[in-house]
Protein backbone atom coordinates (compact mmCIF):
# COMPACT_ATOMS: atom_id res chain seq x y z
CA UNK A 1 0.00 0.00 0.00
CA UNK A 2 2.91 2.29 0.64
CA UNK A 3 4.00 1.80 -3.34
CA UNK A 4 0.54 2.44 -4.12
CA UNK A 5 0.05 5.94 -2.06
CA UNK A 6 3.00 7.08 -3.73
CA UNK A 7 1.47 6.35 -7.08
CA UNK A 8 -1.73 8.19 -6.03
CA UNK A 9 0.00 11.11 -4.88
CA UNK A 10 2.22 11.07 -7.86
CA UNK A 11 -0.98 11.61 -10.26
CA UNK A 12 -3.02 13.34 -7.73
CA UNK A 13 -0.66 15.78 -5.81
CA UNK A 14 -3.53 17.97 -4.49
CA UNK A 15 -5.94 16.01 -3.92
CA UNK A 16 -7.55 14.97 -0.63
CA UNK A 17 -7.37 11.09 -0.40
CA UNK A 18 -9.53 9.31 1.83
CA UNK A 19 -8.42 5.83 3.07
CA UNK A 20 -11.01 2.88 3.91
CA UNK A 21 -10.38 -0.65 4.95
CA UNK A 22 -11.25 -3.50 2.51
CA UNK A 23 -10.91 -6.32 5.05
CA UNK A 24 -13.58 -4.82 7.27
CA UNK A 25 -17.15 -4.05 6.42
CA UNK A 26 -18.05 -0.97 5.00
CA UNK A 27 -19.83 1.75 7.17
CA UNK A 28 -22.08 4.43 7.17
CA UNK A 29 -18.66 6.51 7.09
CA UNK A 30 -17.11 4.66 4.41
CA UNK A 31 -20.59 5.70 1.99
CA UNK A 32 -20.45 9.13 2.78
CA UNK A 33 -16.75 9.23 1.76
CA UNK A 34 -17.58 7.19 -0.93
CA UNK A 35 -20.55 9.69 -1.91
CA UNK A 36 -17.92 12.57 -1.49
CA UNK A 37 -15.07 11.06 -4.02
CA UNK A 38 -14.65 11.86 -8.07
CA UNK A 39 -12.53 8.40 -8.14
CA UNK A 40 -12.42 5.13 -5.88
CA UNK A 41 -9.09 3.31 -6.00
CA UNK A 42 -9.23 -0.34 -4.50
CA UNK A 43 -5.34 -1.77 -3.99
CA UNK A 44 -3.75 -4.63 -2.13
CA UNK A 45 -2.83 -7.96 -3.33
CA UNK A 46 -5.82 -10.50 -2.87
CA UNK A 47 -8.96 -7.80 -2.90
CA UNK A 48 -10.67 -9.57 -5.50
CA UNK A 49 -11.93 -12.25 -3.42
CA UNK A 50 -14.68 -12.75 -1.36
CA UNK A 51 -12.29 -13.51 1.54
CA UNK A 52 -9.80 -10.31 0.58
CA UNK A 53 -12.65 -8.05 -0.05
CA UNK A 54 -15.19 -7.72 2.49
CA UNK A 55 -18.33 -6.52 0.15
CA UNK A 56 -22.39 -7.04 1.23
CA UNK A 57 -24.83 -6.96 -1.64
CA UNK A 58 -26.21 -3.88 -0.34
CA UNK A 59 -22.39 -2.03 -0.84
CA UNK A 60 -23.33 -1.60 -4.27
CA UNK A 61 -25.65 0.75 -3.48
CA UNK A 62 -23.44 3.15 -2.39
CA UNK A 63 -19.95 1.52 -4.88
CA UNK A 64 -20.71 1.27 -8.37
CA UNK A 65 -17.09 3.40 -9.37
CA UNK A 66 -14.29 1.38 -7.81
CA UNK A 67 -11.13 1.23 -9.88
CA UNK A 68 -8.80 -1.63 -9.56
CA UNK A 69 -5.32 -0.59 -9.12
CA UNK A 70 -2.53 -3.81 -9.14
CA UNK A 71 -5.02 -6.19 -7.98
CA UNK A 72 -5.00 -9.59 -8.15
CA UNK A 73 -7.17 -12.43 -7.71
CA UNK A 74 -6.07 -14.45 -4.62
CA UNK A 75 -9.29 -16.68 -3.91
CA UNK A 76 -9.47 -20.14 -2.97
CA UNK A 77 -10.67 -21.29 -5.39
CA UNK A 78 -9.50 -21.11 -9.54
CA UNK A 79 -12.22 -19.00 -10.13
CA UNK A 80 -14.91 -16.17 -9.23
CA UNK A 81 -18.02 -17.55 -7.84
CA UNK A 82 -21.07 -17.05 -9.83
CA UNK A 83 -21.63 -14.32 -6.29
CA UNK A 84 -18.37 -12.96 -6.96
CA UNK A 85 -18.35 -12.19 -10.77
CA UNK A 86 -22.02 -10.60 -10.21
CA UNK A 87 -20.82 -8.03 -7.23
CA UNK A 88 -17.76 -7.16 -8.73
CA UNK A 89 -19.23 -6.11 -12.23
CA UNK A 90 -21.86 -4.17 -10.00
CA UNK A 91 -19.19 -2.31 -7.90
CA UNK A 92 -16.09 -2.04 -10.48
CA UNK A 93 -16.55 1.09 -12.72
CA UNK A 94 -17.48 0.20 -16.28
CA UNK A 95 -15.71 3.25 -17.94
CA UNK A 96 -12.61 2.96 -16.51
CA UNK A 97 -9.36 0.66 -17.15
CA UNK A 98 -8.63 -1.80 -14.30
CA UNK A 99 -5.16 -2.33 -13.08
CA UNK A 100 -4.21 -5.74 -12.74
CA UNK A 101 -1.55 -7.53 -11.32
CA UNK A 102 -0.89 -10.82 -13.64
CA UNK A 103 -2.68 -11.99 -17.04
CA UNK A 104 -4.31 -14.42 -15.13
CA UNK A 105 -6.63 -11.99 -13.34
CA UNK A 106 -6.93 -9.85 -16.37
CA UNK A 107 -8.36 -13.28 -18.05
CA UNK A 108 -10.87 -13.19 -15.18
CA UNK A 109 -11.78 -9.81 -15.48
CA UNK A 110 -12.55 -10.40 -18.98
CA UNK A 111 -14.75 -13.36 -18.49
CA UNK A 112 -16.58 -11.03 -16.65
CA UNK A 113 -16.95 -8.45 -19.17
CA UNK A 114 -14.87 -6.26 -17.06
CA UNK A 115 -11.75 -4.32 -19.15
CA UNK A 116 -8.34 -4.60 -17.48
CA UNK A 117 -4.78 -4.35 -18.00
CA UNK A 118 -2.09 -6.12 -16.60
CA UNK A 119 0.77 -3.99 -15.38
CA UNK A 120 2.37 -5.73 -12.66
CA UNK A 121 2.52 -5.09 -9.02
CA UNK A 122 2.92 -1.13 -7.95
CA UNK A 123 5.77 -2.47 -5.41
CA UNK A 124 7.48 -3.02 -8.59
CA UNK A 125 6.82 -0.10 -10.69
CA UNK A 126 10.74 1.09 -9.24
CA UNK A 127 12.52 -1.75 -10.34
CA UNK A 128 14.32 -0.26 -13.23
CA UNK A 129 17.06 -1.76 -15.45
CA UNK A 130 19.09 0.30 -13.90
CA UNK A 131 18.13 -0.50 -10.36
CA UNK A 132 18.30 -4.26 -10.85
CA UNK A 133 21.89 -3.93 -12.33
CA UNK A 134 22.75 -2.97 -9.01
CA UNK A 135 21.50 -5.70 -7.19
CA UNK A 136 24.36 -8.22 -6.61
CA UNK A 137 24.49 -11.07 -8.34
CA UNK A 138 26.82 -13.22 -5.88
CA UNK A 139 25.94 -14.64 -2.57
CA UNK A 140 26.31 -12.79 0.38
CA UNK A 141 27.04 -14.07 4.05
CA UNK A 142 24.25 -13.82 5.28
CA UNK A 143 20.61 -14.66 4.56
CA UNK A 144 16.90 -13.56 5.85
CA UNK A 145 14.24 -16.29 4.61
CA UNK A 146 10.35 -16.27 5.56
CA UNK A 147 7.72 -18.98 5.68
CA UNK A 148 4.04 -18.81 5.06
CA UNK A 149 2.00 -20.53 7.28
CA UNK A 150 -1.32 -21.17 5.55
CA UNK A 151 0.25 -22.69 3.01
CA UNK A 152 3.02 -24.62 5.22
CA UNK A 153 4.70 -27.61 4.23
CA UNK A 154 6.57 -28.31 7.00
CA UNK A 155 9.12 -31.57 5.17
CA UNK A 156 9.73 -28.65 1.89
CA UNK A 157 10.36 -25.50 4.60
CA UNK A 158 12.63 -27.61 6.77
CA UNK A 159 14.74 -28.75 3.04
CA UNK A 160 15.31 -24.82 2.46
CA UNK A 161 16.30 -23.94 5.90
CA UNK A 162 18.67 -26.81 5.76
CA UNK A 163 19.78 -25.60 2.69
CA UNK A 164 20.41 -22.47 3.60
CA UNK A 165 22.06 -23.00 6.33
CA UNK A 166 24.58 -24.86 4.93
CA UNK A 167 25.53 -22.31 2.48
CA UNK A 168 24.77 -18.82 5.25
CA UNK A 169 26.66 -18.20 7.95
CA UNK A 170 24.02 -16.34 9.57
CA UNK A 171 20.33 -16.84 8.90
CA UNK A 172 17.33 -14.09 9.69
CA UNK A 173 13.65 -15.30 9.77
CA UNK A 174 11.42 -12.69 9.20
CA UNK A 175 7.51 -13.52 10.47
CA UNK A 176 5.83 -11.23 7.58
CA UNK A 177 2.21 -12.43 8.80
CA UNK A 178 0.07 -13.68 11.46
CA UNK A 179 0.71 -17.13 11.92
CA UNK A 180 4.01 -17.11 10.29
CA UNK A 181 6.18 -17.46 13.65
CA UNK A 182 4.28 -19.61 15.26
CA UNK A 183 4.09 -22.11 13.11
CA UNK A 184 7.71 -21.10 12.58
CA UNK A 185 8.30 -21.97 16.44
CA UNK A 186 6.76 -25.54 15.87
CA UNK A 187 9.38 -26.21 13.38
CA UNK A 188 12.24 -25.89 16.43
CA UNK A 189 14.85 -24.67 14.11
CA UNK A 190 17.65 -23.08 16.37
CA UNK A 191 20.50 -20.22 15.59
CA UNK A 192 18.28 -18.53 13.73
CA UNK A 193 18.16 -14.27 13.95
CA UNK A 194 14.00 -13.20 14.18
CA UNK A 195 13.23 -9.78 12.97
CA UNK A 196 10.37 -8.29 14.51
CA UNK A 197 7.15 -8.65 13.20
CA UNK A 198 6.49 -5.36 11.47
CA UNK A 199 7.83 -3.51 8.26
CA UNK A 200 10.45 -0.82 10.05
CA UNK A 201 12.25 -3.95 11.63
CA UNK A 202 12.28 -6.07 8.08
CA UNK A 203 13.09 -2.27 6.89
CA UNK A 204 16.21 -2.00 9.51
CA UNK A 205 17.71 -5.47 8.46
CA UNK A 206 17.25 -4.95 4.98
CA UNK A 207 19.14 -1.48 4.68
CA UNK A 208 22.09 -2.50 7.67
CA UNK A 209 22.83 -5.73 6.68
CA UNK A 210 24.22 -7.26 3.93
CA UNK A 211 22.26 -10.33 3.15
CA UNK A 212 19.65 -12.25 0.24
CA UNK A 213 16.37 -12.70 0.63
CA UNK A 214 14.96 -16.68 -0.05
CA UNK A 215 11.24 -17.28 1.22
CA UNK A 216 7.96 -18.00 -0.04
CA UNK A 217 6.57 -14.73 0.86
CA UNK A 218 6.31 -12.62 -2.68
CA UNK A 219 6.40 -9.51 -0.98
CA UNK A 220 8.99 -10.17 1.03
CA UNK A 221 10.83 -10.95 -1.44
CA UNK A 222 9.99 -7.78 -3.35
CA UNK A 223 10.72 -5.63 -0.46
CA UNK A 224 14.44 -6.77 -0.29
CA UNK A 225 14.75 -6.30 -4.05
CA UNK A 226 13.34 -2.68 -3.22
CA UNK A 227 16.18 -2.28 -0.83
CA UNK A 228 18.53 -4.08 -4.05
CA UNK A 229 19.12 -7.27 -2.24
CA UNK A 230 19.57 -10.43 -4.58
CA UNK A 231 16.33 -12.37 -3.79
CA UNK A 232 14.45 -15.56 -4.87
CA UNK A 233 10.97 -16.27 -3.80
CA UNK A 234 9.68 -19.98 -2.99
CA UNK A 235 6.56 -20.25 -4.97
CA UNK A 236 3.77 -21.69 -3.10
CA UNK A 237 1.10 -20.51 -5.21
CA UNK A 238 -0.61 -19.65 -8.17
CA UNK A 239 -0.07 -15.55 -7.50
CA UNK A 240 3.94 -16.17 -7.48
CA UNK A 241 3.84 -18.38 -10.75
CA UNK A 242 2.07 -15.49 -12.71
CA UNK A 243 4.22 -13.06 -11.57
CA UNK A 244 7.07 -14.73 -12.64
CA UNK A 245 5.83 -15.58 -16.00
CA UNK A 246 4.92 -11.83 -16.61
CA UNK A 247 7.51 -10.19 -15.71
CA UNK A 248 10.95 -12.70 -14.59
CA UNK A 249 10.50 -11.98 -11.26
CA UNK A 250 13.08 -14.68 -9.76
CA UNK A 251 10.90 -17.23 -8.46
CA UNK A 252 11.73 -21.14 -7.72
CA UNK A 253 8.66 -23.57 -6.99
CA UNK A 254 9.23 -25.29 -3.74
CA UNK A 255 8.59 -28.55 -5.56
CA UNK A 256 12.27 -27.87 -6.76
CA UNK A 257 14.22 -27.00 -4.19
CA UNK A 258 16.50 -29.07 -5.15
CA UNK A 259 17.89 -26.27 -7.52
CA UNK A 260 18.32 -23.88 -4.88
CA UNK A 261 21.46 -24.87 -3.90
CA UNK A 262 22.33 -23.84 -7.40
CA UNK A 263 21.04 -20.29 -7.17
CA UNK A 264 22.68 -20.08 -3.96
CA UNK A 265 26.21 -20.69 -5.55
CA UNK A 266 25.77 -18.94 -8.59
CA UNK A 267 26.10 -15.86 -10.43
CA UNK A 268 22.73 -14.69 -11.29
CA UNK A 269 21.43 -11.52 -12.74
CA UNK A 270 17.96 -9.80 -12.13
CA UNK A 271 16.58 -9.08 -15.07
CA UNK A 272 13.18 -7.73 -14.30
CA UNK A 273 10.88 -6.94 -17.27
CA UNK A 274 8.25 -4.72 -16.47
CA UNK A 275 5.25 -3.27 -19.10
CA UNK A 276 6.25 0.26 -18.77
CA UNK A 277 4.07 1.26 -21.57
CA UNK A 278 1.53 -0.30 -20.42
CA UNK A 279 1.67 1.67 -16.69
CA UNK A 280 2.63 4.65 -18.33
CA UNK A 281 -0.83 4.61 -20.94
CA UNK A 282 -3.11 4.07 -17.78
CA UNK A 283 -1.97 6.11 -15.52
CA UNK A 284 -2.16 8.83 -18.34
CA UNK A 285 -5.76 7.61 -18.73
CA UNK A 286 -6.91 8.08 -15.60
CA UNK A 287 -5.70 11.49 -15.71
CA UNK A 288 -8.26 12.35 -18.46
CA UNK A 289 -11.26 11.41 -16.76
Amino acid sequence: MQAVNDVIHEMFPDARVFRLPSHEALSRRSYYFLRQSDMCFIGGTNVLASKGWRLRWFDSIFLSNAICFGVTWGGISAKPSFRERILLRRVLDGHQIHSVRDRFTQQLLDQIGIVSVSTSCPTMWRLSPEHCAAVPQEKTRSVVFTLTAYLRDPSADREMIDTLRKHYETLYFFPQMHGDYTYFQGLNINGVRVIGQNLHSYDHVLANEELDYVGSRLHGGIRALQFKKRTLVIGVDHRSVEIANDTSFPVLQRTELHKLESWITGRVPTQIKLPAEVITNWKANLRLQ
